[in-house]
């Protein structure tokens, strides 16, 4: 299939839904992850796949592609990346599907689906990126600090040397998520959890590499920052390690989003930090245990019992 990224969108529209998604990177890795995941709906679909086994599309697809000998390594691991990602991304969004359609109202089948690791998980996670002998830096503190900022992991690989500052009133760790696409820059404050993590990380495990402008500097290249690939290699270890079978970075976006939601803070105000404009989507981030709702409707009952008093009282 020979089409552009355009005439990709307009046939494939599952497509165009993934590619809205990941609108926050460059437009070069637009252009790549839509001619490789529109050539793999091309390919399911003479050949008669399905959704219903996605992994093993996947590696049909992949297996194919390898078979051809005409690819040069980095190209095909340019397709692993985006065709991986967009077959995770259509199991996720098909068992939610399957799930609304079904009309179950059970908001732990959700849970299941989209997992939200816990306060101490993350903690666990943290210590073991940090102190674990085995463990590459800077890989492990991008891990470690994710969940404390709810950025992506594309994002925070990529952020420059000076793209942070101590906030003023009360020193808190604001960074700057630059969206070169369109010019609309982020501020994106981290939370407590992170702070030893990064100040250890730049005072003690920071490599010093003068030709590199990226805060994340990559251990093997010079002027490249760490990749997103790294990081998935870490939290492949930290889910055999920590046996947290569905831990991965987008996980750690859904902890970050649900901690403030837990909090009081507006969805508004989240869905700004985390950079998403609309609001349909960026519920789906949102996973509340249920002690949490519990918590939330202990306040409701007692907002209500407030209420109740000054109504007698006038």
């Amino acid at each position: 299939m020979k089409k552009p990224p355009n005439k990709i969108l307009e046939t494939f529209p599952r497509v165009k839904e993934f590619i809205a998604t990941i609108s926050n990177l460059s437009g070069s890795s637009i252009t790549l992850a839509t001619l490789w995941v529109g050539e793999l709906e091309y390919w399911m679909g003479q050949n008669g796949r399905g959704l219903e086994d996605a992994e093993r599309v996947f590696r049909e697809y992949f297996d194919n592609l390898q078979n051809k000998r005409e690819l040069a390594t980095a190209s095909l691991k340019s397709a692993k990346l985006w065709c991986n990602k967009y077959v995770q991304w259509m199991r996720e969004e098909k068992s939610i599907k399957i799930i609304e359609q079904l009309s179950i109202k059970l908001p732990k089948l959700k849970q299941v689906i989209r997992f939200t690791p816990s306060l101490e998980q993350v903690r666990a996670i943290q210590e073991y990126c940090m102190t674990s002998g085995d463990v590459r830096i800077p890989q492990g503190a991008v891990v470690s600090l994710l969940p404390a900022t709810g950025m992506r992991d594309g994002e925070m690989c990529t952020l420059l040397a000076n793209d942070w500052r101590n906030n003023t009133s009360d020193g808190r760790v604001i960074f700057v998520v630059r969206n070169p696409k369109n010019g609309q820059d982020r501020e994106v404050p981290m939370l407590n959890i992170g702070k030893p993590i990064f100040h250890k990380y730049l005072v003690e495990q920071r490599p010093q590499l003068p030709n590199n402008k990226y805060l994340f500097p990559s251990p093997r290249r010079a002027t490249e920052p760490v990749t997103t690939q790294a990081v998935e290699s870490m939290f492949r270890a930290l889910r055999e390690t920590l046996k947290i079978p569905r831990l991965t970075a987008h996980s750690m976006r859904r902890f970050f989003v649900t901690h403030l939601m837990d909090k009081a803070i507006d969805g508004a105000v989240v869905a700004k930090i985390i950079g998403h404009t609309n609001l349909s989507n960026f519920f789906k981030y949102y996973g509340p245990s249920g002690t949490s709702l519990a918590r939330k409707m202990s306040l409701a009952d007692q907002t209500d019992q407030a209420d109740q008093m000054e109504e007698e009282r006038v």
